[in-house]
């Protein structure tokens, strides 16, 4: 009775072998799976803080846009007196 219980056992455990490494390896790919994601969530979280830098002065922006607009303007104008100017020397050199 006791080898049949052994025979029984030994059969059993055999039995379960494949099944285990087929579960070991599984584990072993999620694993990996999950190391690949915790090192792409480490990059994307420094670039998201660059980022953040970059993008955190945008706000400021705005006012050297206000502060820009009579020199904008100056711009045209004087774009506008330096046409006449040229069409004046074009005709004059004609």
């Amino acid at each position: 009775m006791t080898t049949a219980i052994i025979v029984v056992w030994t059969i059993g455990l055999l039995g379960a072998l494949p099944a285990t490494a087929v579960i070991v390896k599984e584990s072993l790919l999620v694993i990996r799976t999950l190391q690949d994601t915790l090192r792409m969530a480490r990059r994307t979280a420094a670039a998201a803080r660059g980022v953040e830098a970059n993008v955190a002065d945008l706000s400021s922006l705005a006012v050297i846009g206000e502060a820009l607009r009579p020199v904008d303007a100056s711009l045209g104008r004087a774009a506008t007196s330096l046409e006449h100017v040229a069409r004046r020397v074009s005709t004059v050199l004609r």
